[in-house]
């Protein structure tokens, strides 16, 4: 299976802008999980906190759904996260023609 980035955005239900360092550590320790290959946690990122998952599954989709289970999953047992909401997981689009590099 192939590696997927997914974005997750989250939002606070409350007035923190950033996560704080006990909801990003535990983000970070979905590394340790089945299917994980990485995370990424930008805590700061404005206007949500974004976390970068590679996830090792068959297809975007299917990506994506992981990373809403293992955000649900995460979120409902650490108590840091509870104030916190997922606002989307997406597999980011990367326009590759901005890749190459310029002709002449």
């Amino acid at each position: 299976m192939t590696p997927h980035l997914v974005h997750i955005h989250l939002r606070s239900r409350g007035a923190e802008a950033a996560l704080n360092p006990e909801g990003a550590a535990a983000v970070a320790a979905l590394a340790d999980r089945p299917g994980v290959v990485h995370v990424v946690v930008h805590s700061s990122v404005l206007p949500h906190p974004v976390v970068g998952l590679y996830l090792r599954e068959s297809g975007v989709l299917r990506a994506e759904e992981s990373a809403r289970r293992l955000w649900r999953e995460l979120a409902a047992a650490e108590p840091s996260l509870h104030g916190w909401e997922l606002v989307r997981a997406e597999v980011p689009l990367l326009v590759i023609d901005d890749l190459r590099p310029e002709d002449g």
